[in-house]
């Protein structure tokens, strides 16, 4: 077994937006689910996003309590719940829109995203993997090629999902060990520092968490929107955010396409 570096120098950060059950798929808004993926170099450029981040918290919420941060969850946001209420004046909220794109543009990062059909996914397969454990195989892979490519080492982090904690902590850990289908446990091994996954909650006020969680839902809308399948994009927030990342969305080294590489769709 090859010897692991005990110190990541980029982390994964992962999020998700949808159902992972295989329920309900006759209603659009249960039949997909995304994985949304933010990887940082876990040095200037994340701390860079953290203070920015924190700069736009101080802006709109002066006088919040430090021991109860406030957390950025893009349902309570577009729900307005809880400090988010101060969007119902929508001034604030559309000074608040160009902070965010602000903070989506300025740090490095790299983004990969991937959505699963499951109706698809279990018309398909009569033994149909998890969705979520899926989507987590299909994004390791590619987050394991990303370090690959810059002959790197990086660690992962979730966020935490309660009672599917202890099934998460298995698919990573067996992904680490015996490889995917695809792709041969050295390669987890050789750039992936630990053999578990990192898994912390919303509330600890994780950056990089917080903006996988307010990019999921967008760059969904995006993938949906390319293959027809739902027009709730062009012209909308979705595709401002959208628009303000593009260049961070791994690329086919070769190509430049985000195609499978940063953009990935599983019918």
């Amino acid at each position: 077994m090859t010897t692991q570096n005990p110190v990541p120098q980029y982390r994964l950060y992962l999020d998700e937006s949808g159902d992972h059950r295989y329920e309900n798929l006759g209603d659009f808004s249960y039949r997909y689910l995304t994985l949304m993926g933010c990887v940082f170099d876990r040095g200037s450029e994340y701390l860079r996003m953290s203070r920015l981040m924190e700069e736009i918290k101080k802006e709109f919420w002066p006088n919040a309590d430090p021991d109860n941060p406030v957390i950025f969850h893009r349902a309570d946001i577009v729900r307005r719940y809880g400090p988010f209420r101060i969007f119902n004046d929508p001034a604030v909220r559309r000074r608040f829109d160009e902070r965010l794109m602000e903070l989506f543009a300025a740090p490095v990062y790299a983004i990969i995203c991937v959505t699963i059909d499951k109706q698809g996914h279990k018309e398909r397969y009569v033994h149909a993997d998890h969705p979520y454990a899926y989507l987590l195989r299909v994004m390791l892979e590619r987050y394991a090629l990303f370090l690959e490519d810059i002959s790197s080492v990086g660690d992962v982090m979730a966020e935490s999902r309660h009672t599917e904690d202890a099934h998460l902590k298995r698919v990573y850990r067996h992904i680490w060990t015996d490889g995917t289908t695809f792709r041969s446990a050295d390669l987890f091994q050789r750039r992936l520092t630990s053999r578990e996954i990192k898994i912390e909650a919303k509330s600890q006020n994780v950056t990089g968490l917080q903006l996988a969680d307010l990019l999921a839902h967008p760059l969904k809308q995006r993938i949906l929107s390319v293959r027809r399948i739902h027009d709730n994009f062009s012209g909308r927030f979705a595709e401002r955010v959208y628009n303000a990342v593009l260049g961070k969305i791994r690329k086919n080294p070769t190509t430049g396409n985000t195609a499978g590489f940063g953009e990935v769709f599983i019918p």
